[in-house]
Order: structure tokens, then C-alpha cells, then sequence
């Protein structure tokens, strides 16, 4: 019964452990992943920050660029292919065309005109273009597409100073990052007639920046952090599984170590008292059943509180080891010895008659007695006493054959120390 609860112990530890690993390998991967997801959604906002921050650098040189036009009064350019007069400047009533003294012709540019010449030309270098957007626009080139139109709505009742998207095109896709655009003075001069007022906002301006590049580093950067990852991750669950059968070796070297402990002298190394007596009372129980002899041998140390009053508690702890060591040189294999007491051993013999235990008991006195025991510098002769005795049909209990074995013990004490005494060769106090 014992042997299969101890089984389902140990079967219980096992499953207890492959779970712990099992729950320590989910918690790293996932820990692993958050934080290398975290660093990539970091690493995807500080490039989108370094967008927003080019298209608001952009955005600021295109005001400045329109301001620094309309204080001007419009900037007059020569003709040419790509210096055609705008024809939106005519529907105003504007002059939008002269021709100088020398005979060259001249066309105005507005602010908004600049702008869009501008963009051509980033738009050329770099591929950012600039769109001026208005709900009712003079030019048809400046309505809004349909995002402009929903940000230009949404920035009208919100307090954003800019709204952003990622707008994916057959082209590439591209970062798009609009603000609106207060109708200021110099606005007046073309717009006025429209109704436009100073301070009222009628539109805004669009940056489109390609973002081909930039989500090509941010792949890489995806794939390098999931390399890492998963090299970080092997790593760590190979150091947690490594940490872990550590710990489960320690475990089960404390839980031995515990074991042994419960049911080992730990000064002698020799079975302790409960587990002496466990076994008494088990192989007493059997012999009653079975009617096969059981012995046991009561031993003591002769003078023993002489030793660790002369020479210390420390000399007396190295005696009781040595002795410990000769006694279980002496029995047999199945032979048990304990210590039960300060100096008192007692051996349980199975399968053991009263002549052949007290042969036992001799050999053990004369391993005791033939050789001095050393402690450092000190020689010491010890000498030891023991009572014999064997279970017999009137034995109701293991404790009536420990009883007689102690009585011939302490008659083997009466009688002059290191001696064997048997039940039978005194009258029972």
C-alpha cells in the first residue's frame, strides 16, 4: 500500500513539474514577444514621428513660401512650356500677363500657383507633393479626394492641429498628413470676391510623402526583431529548462536528503529510533505470524560520560561514529542497527535464534574492544555491554522483547561491563 502511494507521489511530482515547464515556457514566449513586439511598435513610431515631422517641416516651408508670394503681390515669371499663364487669375479679373519694354513676356504667379509648381518639382527630386484643398475651389485641381474631404471635416470640429494616414496605392503607398489653412490678408486680393473673410478657414494643405522606403526598413526592422526574438527566445527557454532541472535535482537531492534525515541518525548515520522500532514491529508482527525466530541485541558503551566529560562532546560525537561504523561492519545483511539513545544501539536480527544473536553480540564487542579508536591525538579503549534476548509466545508486543533485552543488558552492566548477556542467564528485576 505504502509502495503505491509512494508511486503516486512521484507520478504526481513528474506532472506537477512537466506543468511548472510547461507554464514557464508559455510565460517567457509570451514575455519574449511583448517585448520584441514592443520594440517594433516603438521602432514603427519613431519612423512615423520622423514622417509627421518631415511633412510638418514641409507644410511650414510651403506657408512660408505662399506668405512671403502674397506680400509680394504675386511673383511675375517669363513664359515659357512650363510658364503658362493661369487662366483662374482671368476669371478674377486679374491682369495675369505683361509684356516688358524689352519685349519679354511675363506671367503672374500666385501663392497657389507657386505651390503647385513646387510640388512638381519635390514631387521630381523626391517624390513629395503638396496639394492646396478647398470645398468650393476656384481651380478643380485643389478639391479634396475623399480622405481629404472626411480630414478636413474632422479637423473643422476637432481641436487636432493635424490629422495622418498611411493610404496604400497601386504606385506605393504613401504617408499623407494634412493641416488646415486660415484665410489671412494677402488672400484677400484673389479671393475676396468669393466672400473669403480673414481668419475663416476655407481649406487646407495635404503633404503626400512615398513611404516605399520607410516601410521597406520597417520590414527588416520586423524580421531582424523577429530573428532576435526567437534567438532570445531559444535562448531563454533553454536557460529556464536548464534552471529548472537544476532545481528539480536540488529538489530531489533535499527531498533524499529529508528522506534520509527522517529515518537516519544524523550524527552516526544508523537508523533512528522510530525507524528501529518501525522495523521491530514489523518483523515481530511476522515472526508471530510465520513462527521464524526474531532476536534482538541491546548495546551500550561502557563509561561512555567519562569520555565526553574528559575529553569533550566533540570526542564522544567522533566515538559514537566510529562504533556506529564497526557495529555495521559486524552484522549481518539484513541485519538492522540503530541508535536509540545518547550511546544505547539497538540490532534488530531477524531469522535469528538466542545462540546465534549472541554470537552476533560477541563479534560486535570484539570489533569495540580489539582496536583502539583515534581521535586526533587521543587513543581511546572502548569497551561496550549488551543484552540479548528473542521473541517468544508469550511476547504480546515487540516492547516485552526490547524490555528483556534491556534487564540483560543492565546485568551485563551489573557484572562488570563488556560482556554478552542472554535471557535466561539472570532473574528478571
Amino acid at each position: 500500500m505504502r509502495d503505491s502511494t509512494d508511486q503516486a507521489g512521484l507520478l504526481g511530482r513528474i506532472a506537477g513539474m512537466r506543468a511548472f515547464r510547461i507554464q514557464l515556457v508559455v510565460l517567457v514566449t509570451v514575455y519574449t514577444f511583448a517585448v520584441f513586439g514592443a520594440l517594433y511598435y516603438q521602432s514603427q513610431r519613431l519612423l512615423f514621428d520622423s514622417l509627421q515631422a518631415e511633412a510638418a517641416s514641409y507644410l511650414d516651408l510651403v506657408v512660408q513660401t505662399r506668405a512671403w508670394n502674397a506680400s509680394h503681390g504675386g511673383v511675375w515669371i517669363e513664359k515659357g512650356p512650363f510658364a503658362r499663364t493661369n487662366p483662374y487669375l482671368r476669371d478674377l479679373g486679374i491682369t495675369a500677363d505683361i509684356r516688358t519694354m524689352d519685349g519679354r513676356e511675363l506671367t503672374l504667379r500666385n501663392p497657389s500657383a507657386m505651390t503647385s509648381e513646387i510640388s512638381r518639382l519635390t514631387f521630381e527630386s523626391s517624390g513629395v507633393t503638396f496639394h492646396l484643398v478647398a470645398e468650393d475651389p476656384l481651380n478643380p485641381f485643389n478639391s479634396p479626394d475623399r480622405w481629404e474631404s472626411q480630414a478636413l471635416a474632422y479637423l473643422a470640429t476637432s481641436d487636432a492641429g493635424f490629422t495622418e494616414t498611411v493610404e496604400r496605392r497601386p504606385g506605393g503607398s504613401a504617408y499623407r498628413y494634412i493641416e488646415l489653412l486660415e484665410v489671412d490678408e494677402t488672400c484677400l486680393e484673389c479671393h475676396g470676391a468669393e466672400g473669403y473673410r480673414a481668419g475663416e478657414v476655407r481649406g487646407g494643405i495635404t503633404i503626400n510623402i512615398p513611404v516605399a522606403d520607410t516601410e521597406s526598413r520597417l520590414a527588416r526592422t520586423r524580421w531582424t526583431l523577429t530573428g532576435l526574438a526567437l534567438v532570445t527566445l531559444g535562448l531563454a527557454v533553454g536557460a529556464s529548462q536548464w534552471f529548472v532541472g537544476r532545481l528539480r535535482t536540488r529538489l530531489d537531492e533535499a527531498n533524499k536528503r529529508l528522506s534520509e534525515m527522517a529515518v537516519t541518525d544524523e550524527l552516526t548515520g544508523l537508523a533512528n529510533r522510530r525507524t528501529v522500532f518501525g522495523r521491530l514491529g514489523a518483523e515481530f508482527s511476522r515472526a508471530r505470524r510465520t513462527g521464524r525466530p526474531l532476536s534482538v541485541i541491546a548495546l551500550d558503551i561502557d563509561h561512555f560520560k567519562r569520555i565526553n566529560d574528559r575529553f569533550g562532546h566533540a570526542v564522544g560525537d567522533a566515538v559514537l561514529r566510529e562504533i556506529a561504523q564497526r557495529m555495521r561492519d559486524s552484522v549481518r545483511e539484513y541485519d538492522l542497527v540503530g541508535r536509540i539513545g545518547g550511546e544505547e544501539f539497538l540490532v534488530v536480527s531477524p531469522e535469528t535464534e538466542r545462540t546465534d544473536a549472541r554470537v552476533l553480540a560477541e563479534r560486535i564487542l570484539a570489533t569495540v574492544r580489539d582496536l583502539p579508536i583515534s581521535v586526533g591525538e587521543v587513543q581511546l579503549d572502548v569497551t561496550a555491554s549488551a543484552g540479548v534476548a528473542t521473541a517468544g509466545k508469550g511476547d504480546a508486543r515487540s516492547d516485552d522483547l526490547v524490555a528483556r533485552a534491556d534487564d540483560a543488558l543492565y546485568s551485563a552492566k551489573e557484572r562488570g561491563r563488556d560482556r554478552v548477556v542472554t535471557e535466561g542467564e539472570f532473574r528478571r528485576r
